[in-house]
């Protein structure tokens, strides 16, 4: 099906036969707190001194976070890390190796 200005729209992850897609996890918490506190992902990119495609590859599970940028984001966003890293896959479902549970106000900014 073709949309708009004749672009197709990719296909959803979770509709690819690809075995690796199952272990790609996101950290929807994370984006939840950049769409919060209202800074764009070019800005905290800027903040870290990474380029933004090392965010990006981040915030969509393709790429694991150093300790030290872990730290590092979230004194930026003012937000508990543990919470802000807690892992869910494609689904928005928690991780079954993460934390669980759905998170409680408190624990973050």
């Amino acid at each position: 099906m073709v949309h708009g200005r004749g672009i197709q729209p990719k296909t959803s992850r979770l509709e690819t036969d690809d075995p690796n897609d199952s272990e790609r996890l996101m950290y929807l918490n994370l984006k939840l707190q950049l769409f919060k506190t209202g800074m764009r992902q070019n800005r905290l990119a800027q903040l870290l001194r990474v380029d933004e495609s090392v965010l990006s590859k981040t915030l969509n599970g393709f790429r694991e976070p150093s300790q030290e940028m872990r730290k590092h984001i979230a004194t930026l966003l003012e937000c508990d890390e543990q919470w802000l890293f807690e892992r869910a896959d494609d689904a928005g479902r928690p991780a079954k190796n993460g934390s669980g549970g759905i998170a409680s106000s408190s624990r973050h900014a």
